[in-house]
């Protein structure tokens, strides 16, 4: 991934985390602003590693929090995993419409 993709990635992750963690906190208007913030700029992977640890974890000791704890990591890796895709399929996407724009100007 480019530069900018890196620092895009780390924005849009880092600011859906700060939300994730802060909207219990909030007992005001903004809090559902915070839920609604971090539920979009964390998927998919938001979605899928609740469903996965919540599936796996549910009815074990592990305590509520310590399911939290676990789906952050697991949610930055989906979601890194969808991004570097992402990247690739732009990228390839790109090169063959410029390819394809190059070949017809030249006929």
């Amino acid at each position: 991934m480019r530069n900018k993709t890196w620092w895009a990635f780390v924005g849009f992750q880092g600011i859906g985390e700060i939300c994730h963690w802060s909207w219990p906190a909030v007992s005001s208007a903004i809090g559902p602003v915070l839920w609604g913030g971090a539920f979009l700029l964390l998927l998919p992977g938001n979605v899928v590693s609740s469903y996965l640890v919540e599936r796996l974890l549910w009815r074990t000791s592990v305590t509520l929090f310590q399911m939290q704890l676990l789906q952050a990591p697991l949610t930055l890796g989906i979601n890194f995993a969808v991004w570097v895709l992402g990247a690739w399929a732009w990228r390839r996407l790109i090169s063959t419409f410029r390819r394809r724009v190059a070949g017809t100007s030249t006929q």
